[in-house]
């Protein structure tokens, strides 16, 4: 197994926003990372993960109608 990498939560967004095309690939990739065991968070978030249900009350997005 390597060993995780080691991160605060603000460098891994910014390098994987980096790469990524859409909002939804860095949320989905940072998710992954973090819940995965991947990357641990450092400073305010350290330990934490990522849940991704719906929060009470929350709306869902909207979406662009497909063509």
């Amino acid at each position: 197994m390597t060993t995780p990498r080691k991160s605060t939560l603000l460098d891994l967004v910014r390098t994987v926003n980096a790469f990524a095309a859409t909002e939804d690939e860095v949320v989905a990739t940072v998710t992954y990372l973090i819940n995965s065991g991947k990357v641990l968070l450092c400073g305010n978030f350290a330990g934490a993960k990522i849940d991704l249900t719906d929060p009470v009350g929350a709306t869902p997005r909207e979406r662009s109608p497909k063509a």
